[in-house]
């Protein structure tokens, strides 16, 4: 039977709506090849996946039972980001740096992207449309700041839509863009972290604890192992990052969370938006 992954309704630019992905058993990834890292780095990576819904962490299982007729495997041999790359243009998503977002794919333009994503670098962008746009008929009808995402698992389906596990990689801003039709590629330059204060972050990273229990006792519906992953990741950047991707539902508030650079005051941020966010919902 199929797994229905719960999702925050990503829709290409149209605003159409999406079906919810379901994956199936036949179609799990087979040996996804992990980059080398160091140990603590990667350990701490493995912490952070294990946050996803668990049908997504089915997408890229092994599975020795099935066939695995149209799954590409898209592990890298590195991970240098580039300096352009596609871009796509989402009403309701923001990725963040070692977050993994599913994505269907299936309007025409962007199923000719991942075509050319898959046999080249098999990266591509996530911009967030603004506010009141209904489609991003130029590059002022999105925001600057997006996600550069990898893409670690891609389901071809016999209608020619897709269904793709996108990994974030690192936060970029636009510096140019290349082409517009059929679909955009863009340049663009990483942004770099500023740490920020260690010390307050610590704190900081405490009191965001203590936020996701209160947001637990809200009903809210996480994973049951949730804090003891969490305390796996002890780089308080990752950390803020996979919370926001994970709790917040706004899509406005995450964008702010993804612009800020500053590692100390993102928390700050991040933990008064989920603040707001639970008082909105009691």
């Amino acid at each position: 039977m199929a797994t229905k992954i719960p999702r925050r309704g990503f829709a290409p630019a149209t605003g159409q709506k999406v079906s919810p992905l379901r994956i199936s058993r036949e179609v799990c990834v087979s040996d996804l090849k992990m980059p080398r890292r160091k140990k603590n780095a990667h350990s701490q990576f493995m912490a952070a996946t294990l946050l996803l819904p668990q049908a997504i962490r089915q997408l890229m299982c092994y599975d020795r039972s099935y066939p695995f007729l149209g799954v590409k495997n898209t592990g890298p041999s590195s991970l240098i980001p580039p300096t352009q790359a596609p871009v796509m243009v989402l009403p309701n998503a923001t990725l963040f740096p070692k977050a993994m977002l599913p994505l269907r794919i299936f309007e025409p333009r962007y199923r000719e992207m991942l075509e050319a994503c898959l046999e080249e670098q098999r990266m591509f962008c996530i911009a967030l449309l603004k506010p009141g746009v209904e489609e991003a008929l130029t590059e002022n009808d999105f925001y600057p700041v997006a996600g550069l995402g990898l893409v670690r698992a891609c389901v071809g389906r016999p209608d020619g839509t897709s269904n793709l596990v996108l990994q974030g990689l690192a936060r970029i801003r636009f510096t140019g863009f290349l082409q517009d039709h059929p679909y955009r590629i863009a340049r663009f330059r990483e942004l770099r972290v500023v740490p920020g204060d260690p010390l307050e972050n610590e704190a900081l990273v405490e009191e965001l604890f203590s936020v996701c229990a209160a947001l637990r006792e809200t009903g809210i519906s996480v994973p049951a192992t949730l804090d003891e992953q969490l305390a796996k990741i002890t780089d308080a950047d990752m950390l803020g990052d996979i919370i926001a991707h994970t709790f917040l539902g706004d899509a406005q508030r995450r964008q702010a969370v993804l612009e800020e650079l500053q590692v100390t005051k993102r928390l700050r941020e991040l933990i008064r938006h989920l603040r707001d966010e639970m008082a909105t919902n009691s």
